[in-house]
């Protein structure tokens, strides 16, 4: 099987039906770094999508 051909079988695992970009990380990290993510701690956090709990 071929990258493309494996990634169009697993899209749909994806709850976003997509892959995560780095922008996606970045607001995630700005969110934790900002005042609204300041009384968040020791936390294991997924940012994937949804992918983990599948």
């Amino acid at each position: 099987m071929e990258t493309h051909e494996i990634r169009q079988h697993l899209l749909p695992l994806f709850p976003y039906n997509r892959v995560g970009t780095p922008d996606d990380t970045a607001r995630f990290v700005a969110f934790l770094t900002g005042k609204d993510g300041a009384w968040v701690n020791g936390q294991h956090l997924h940012v994937d999508g949804g992918f983990t709990g599948r």
